[in-house]
């Protein structure tokens, strides 16, 4: 209760029964800081419709029924020409009908009108009960199935196909779109999704992908760096080339390397990194001796350094002035360089987004990063800025106690070389092997090489997404097509020989594939014959001395790309084809016919293939322009070289065949492309084939805490529904039929909100309202082809979320009931149907669509140790709709209030005084014809739906209000012979 004043009178709200009570019209009166309520049956019983001798116990307060005047002001209840305002056109009797009328339709309405009123009654409660428990048992759940409120959602299935999907989209790792993927363009051949268990894999280069070729924004960068413990700063993979910004001091070790450093690129700059460390006493405790040898003493000679000094220390700026102070210097992006001593971490996910807009994780990939010093390789071209650290704080390096500023008199680098200290620390030979020598003739000393990762071109990428893409359509539209690609047969392995080498004219001996290592593999003399493999290339697999061979195991994906590819650029005749098994080192005795069947695959597929010719062509272009080395170290007779041939030689157009295979595994990540850039020059080449990472979701990742709660509430109201729609019929049979019939259609809404509550019904309105805006993704097969579709919703389930949308009208209804009041009995219905043909016609006009947005992005540990990263959204479900059904809601009580409120006049109204009956009940339930004497009575099951429940036992009438929680009991009463039979069975509002 709260007691309030406006304009003068004094009014206390009922939260309970949801009503407003003017204080003038009952008598309830301020005393001191309590409201004083008269006791409630102080009021007399009108003594003419019952005769007792018996008294009646209220916590056992005595009082007698005796005939008393009807008086102005009653205990709790209104003025009487307020409340017996009869209802325009219709007068009542003494025994409360109204007239009746000779004629004979009149005296059957008269006689069979409340039993047809009875049968509709519970004809509707009967199909809104069938409707809540198909509701619960098939629409409910199939929504309720999961957290995300995906039916068809499963780990070995939907997460799998998920998975390899945003994997494929990121190949193209800046790739930041919305699609949809119930198109055939994104089927999936590779694998099945019906089994127990799936197993997926990954490029291995992928998340240096993401690492090396992603364009993060500024801001990213400048929180990574502050997350990063500052004792692995140095280990931070880069060659610094200035200390500052403005670019005052500089750093490179030779001159040469300093005129090639890009100023664009952040880590270029040692200050970026410093004055973003997360703490310099940890810094200090690490390497503050090496610092104050290397930087922090030459800085101090200058008034300037001592001033850069005290602001890279001043502590962190806002992170947008940050921004703004790194593009102020035209730094527009932080690039580090490849290395193979650490490896990189990578874990990777994507989220789900319900409709209720909450998002939840599903895991693609957790590999964790290591460190392999032990077997790193990449020493050799610049070991790194923690080794010249070392090298200037240690007593063992002849650099000991010089500074890195090139400007300085102490310069390290002045009179001896990192070359020199690589041999002093034995990291290479004092006498290089001829691998290696030659390695250095092309690319100058060693310990200032540039080490780049270059990303697959868009062009490359775009490519392989078009073939890929239309191929998926083609085979799960076409079954046949589908047939025939996956009878196509196939090689088990490749292992591609350069014709070039064959210039040589004489035997070759190969001695190595990997640049890093030079001539370190055993002799394999013979090769003009083409009777062995190469060694395999550089990779953060491979470690030198490993004897790996150049040997792949080509797929029917593999193959089709090569030849398409290969075909849009030169005429593959049957000699072209003979000419590419001649030159395999593995060519097996069906190479030619692989290699034919699928060129007759794609021939016969022009119309799906053929318009990718144009850019299979630009690929072709671009790629030879990069000039992207195959590179062996050979002896020709007994002069060493470093044999290199590009990719797409355009000297040879057999060995390009080999080279579109090597673009399919650099496009899909199972392959690399660093570039050495040394004093004397550079080479680009690919690395060997990567091992693929695998993983196999987990079907614990999958939450369902909260559908379940929401599943269990429906259960609750339905089976709250078909106790109360028992109890309704037991009272009917008890009371031999004599109750308000026309007040069984208001049962679901009443019983709802006073027996349920507001929050239960408002819980199940946003189940309905999940059913209704969660699009249907499901995974369905063609022969081996998978691939997503998106049925609309079955117009069953449409039609019955819809109807469920209901109880939050019925909540709305309740709620403003308090300035509706009368006129909520004619709005009420109205709204609610409204709302849910409105609805239908909507969903059906606009169904839900789902929506996949693909952009990757990650935060970085240690900079370049390991990477968490986001891949992207699957938004199953919409909050926007979700928002729009609530309006839905809102504007329908608003639109049928204000027609009923402008169209509807009456000049008196029938207003129910009592305590017991909430407003839905108080302004909805039908009274008329319910009155006897200026006594209204309600029938049992009509109190029952209020909230009251009644007993007579034993000449006692027993009752107990669940609103408020009060139990009483009165004396049977005996009903005036004169007063009609219903009343005798009736409950008096007494209160």
């Amino acid at each position: 209760m709260v007691y309030f004043h406006l304009n003068h009178r004094a009014y206390v709200a009922d939260v309970t029964l949801w009503l407003v009570l003017d204080c003038s019209m009952y008598d309830i009166r301020r005393l001191d800081h309590a409201i004083l309520f008269p006791h409630s049956f102080e009021r007399s019983l009108a003594s003419s419709i019952c005769k007792s001798d018996n008294r009646v116990g209220v916590d056992d307060a005595p009082a007698r029924y005796a005939r008393v005047p009807f008086t102005s002001r009653l205990s709790f209840v209104r003025k009487p020409n307020r409340l017996t305002a009869k209802h325009p056109g219709r007068r009542y009797t003494d025994d409360g009908a109204s007239p009746r009328d000779s004629s004979s339709s009149a005296l059957l309405i008269h006689r069979f009108g409340p039993d047809v009123a009875i049968a509709i009654g519970f004809g509707m409660i009967m199909l809104s009960l069938v409707t809540n428990v198909i509701y619960m048992l098939v629409t409910a759940p199939q929504s309720m199935a999961n957290d995300y409120y995906w039916a068809s959602f499963n780990s070995t299935g939907t997460h799998a196909f998920l998975i390899q999907l945003f994997n494929r989209q990121l190949l193209d790792v800046n790739a930041n779109k919305v699609v949809r993927v119930d198109t055939p363009g994104y089927a999936d051949l590779t694998q099945l999704y019906n089994e127990s268990t799936s197993v997926l894999l990954s490029g291995g280069v992928t998340p240096k992908q993401h690492l090396y070729g992603f364009h993060s924004t500024l801001d990213q960068v400048i929180v990574d760096l502050r997350a990063m413990d500052p004792c692995m700063m140095p280990w931070m993979f880069t060659q610094y080339c200035w200390v500052d910004f403005t670019k005052r001091w500089e750093m490179a070790s030779t001159a040469a390397r300093q005129r090639r450093c890009d100023g664009s690129n952040g880590a270029m700059f040692l200050e970026g990194v410093l004055r973003n460390l997360r703490s310099w006493d940890s810094w200090r405790s690490c390497w503050g001796d090496s610092f104050e040898i290397a930087l922090a003493r030459p800085l101090r000679q200058h008034v300037a350094g001592r001033q850069w000094l005290e602001d890279v220390q001043g502590g962190w700026r806002p992170v947008p002035d940050e921004v703004a102070a790194w593009a102020s210097h035209a730094i527009t992006r932080f690039t580090l360089q490849w290395q193979d001593f650490k490896s990189l971490g990578f874990s990777n996910s994507f989220q789900v987004e319900n409709t209720l807009g909450a998002q939840y994780e599903l895991s693609m990939s957790n590999n964790a990063g290591a460190w392999r010093q032990h077997l790193q390789s990449t020493f050799k071209m610049y070991w790194g800025f923690a080794s010249d650290l070392w090298a200037v704080a240690s007593n063992d390096t002849s650099v000991c106690g010089l500074s890195l500023i090139r400007g300085a008199t102490d310069f390290a680098f002045s009179n001896i070389s990192r070359e020199e200290l690589l041999v002093a620390n034995t990291t290479i030979p004092n006498v290089l092997p001829s691998g290696l020598q030659n390695l250095r003739d092309l690319l100058g000393p060693f310990g200032n090489v540039d080490m780049t990762f270059e990303s697959p071109p868009a062009v490359l990428t775009q490519f392989y997404h078009a073939l890929m893409s239309n191929l998926s359509n083609l085979t799960f539209t076409d079954v046949q097509a589908q047939r025939s690609f996956l009878a196509l047969p196939a090689k088990i392995y490749y292992s591609p020989f350069p014709p070039q080498i064959a210039m040589y004219n004489a035997v070759v001996t190969l001695q190595g594939g990997n640049l890093l290592c030079g001539n370190d593999m055993p002799d394999l003399a013979g090769a003009i014959d083409r009777q062995s493999s190469m060694y395999s290339a550089f990779s953060t697999d491979n470690t030198c001395s490993l004897g790996n061979m150049q040997n792949g195991r080509p797929d029917a994906f593999q193959t089709l790309f090569a030849v398409v590819g290969t075909s849009f650029n030169h005429n593959m005749t049957d000699e072209y084809i003979a000419q590419t098994c001649v030159w395999d080192a593995w060519p097996m005795a069906n190479c030619a016919d692989v290699y034919a069947s699928v060129l007759a695959f794609a021939t016969s597929h022009n119309a799906t293939f053929g318009p990718l010719r144009a850019l299979a062509q630009d690929t072709h272009v671009q790629i030879t322009s990069m000039n992207i080395m195959f590179v062996q170290f050979i002896v020709n007779h007994t002069e060493p070289s470093l044999f290199q041939v590009n990719i797409l030689d355009p000297t040879n157009a057999v060995w390009q065949f080999t080279g579109w295979r090597f673009l399919y595994d650099w496009a899909t990540g199972s392959r690399e492309v660093v570039t050495f850039q040394g004093d004397a020059g550079a080479i680009s080449t690919m690395s060997d084939q990567y091992a693929q990472h695998s993983m196999s979701p987990n079907a614990s990742e999958i939450p369902r805490d909260v559908s379940f709660v929401l599943l269990v509430v429906c259960q609750y109201v339905t089976v709250l529904f078909v106790t109360m729609g028992g109890l309704i019929a037991l009272y009917t049979v008890t009371t031999r039929g004599h109750i308000k019939g026309g007040n069984l259609l208001k049962m679901s809404r009443i019983v709802g909100l006073v027996w349920a509550g507001r929050v239960f019904l408002f819980i199940r309105s946003v189940t309905a309202m999940i059913c209704l805006h969660t699009a249907r993704l499901d995974l369905v097969q063609h022969g081996h082809a998978t691939s997503f579709v998106s049925p609309p919703l079955a117009w069953t389930d449409l039609m019955l979320a819809a109807l469920e949308l209901h109880w939050f009208v019925y909540i709305l209804n309740d709620t403003f009931t308090f300035v509706t009041q009368h006129y909520t009995k004619y709005y009420a219905s109205h709204s609610a149907w409204l709302a849910w043909l409105v609805t239908v016609i909507w969903s059906q006009l606009e169904p839900n669509q789902h929506a996949v947005r693909v952009r990757r992005t990650c935060t970085a540990v240690d900079m370049d140790f390991e990477l968490v990263c986001s891949s992207g959204v699957v938004e199953i479900g919409s909050i926007s709709r979700v928002g729009v059904s609530i309006a839905i809601c809102f504007g329908s009580v608003v639109v049928c209030y204000v027609w009923q409120l402008r169209t509807r006049r009456e000049s008196s109204i029938l207003d129910i005084p009592s305590l017991m009956l909430p407003s839905q009940a108080k302004y909805l339930l039908d009274f008329h014809e319910w009155c006897f004497h200026d006594t209204y009575f309600i029938d049992q099951p009509s109190a029952l739906m209020a909230g009251v429940i009644s007993i007579e036992w034993r000449r006692r009438m027993y009752l107990f209000d669940i609103k408020k929680w009060r139990f009483f009991s009165v004396s049977a009463l005996v009903v005036h012979p004169s007063a009609p039979p219903r009343f005798k069975y009736a409950i008096p509002i007494l209160e």
